[in-house]
């Protein structure tokens, strides 16, 4: 087998991803080798999706900033507080999913809702905190992934 990115070279690895052959070159500096096809795939995967998530953002708090449910005077200073809870119960939820992995467990009616409330209630606690970091990170992301395709277009 030959190297999907270098025909003449003959292939030492294949791609984690599609199998295709990789030559020495091409695995050089990778922890996981990845053919060209496959590196382009995932970047363009990892901007869409963070591009994705900042656009929710953006969605929700224009929501919760237009709604301003917070506010009993409608300050402007309420309205953007409104904005972010709607962030928060996102980003929270999306990370005590990822850290439950989707546990299901049987209650009663009532446990039900009483884990309910303490689901929003984490959420919200966490997501305050972590909301800044997620769209710091989402920002990276996208960064990242556009200079990581214009290197490889190269």
């Amino acid at each position: 087998m030959n190297c999907a990115n270098h025909p003449t070279e003959p292939a030492v690895a294949q791609c984690v991803n599609c199998g295709r052959g990789l030559c020495q070159k091409c695995v050089d500096g990778q922890k996981k080798p990845l053919c060209i096809s496959c590196k382009i795939s995932r970047y363009k995967n990892s901007f869409v999706y963070s591009m994705l998530y900042l656009l929710l953002y953006v969605v929700l708090f224009y929501i919760g900033y237009k709604w301003n449910f917070l506010s009993h005077n409608h300050s402007l200073h309420d309205a953007k507080f409104s904005g972010y809870f709607f962030i928060t119960i996102l980003t929270g939820y999306y990370l005590i999913q990822s850290w439950t992995h989707n546990v299901i467990v049987e209650y009663d009616s009532v446990h039900a809702i009483i884990s309910l409330i303490i689901g929003f209630i984490f959420s919200l606690l966490i997501g305050f905190v972590a909301v800044p970091i997620v769209i710091l990170w989402n920002l990276f992301r996208l960064f990242w992934s556009s200079l990581q395709l214009a290197k490889i277009k190269r």
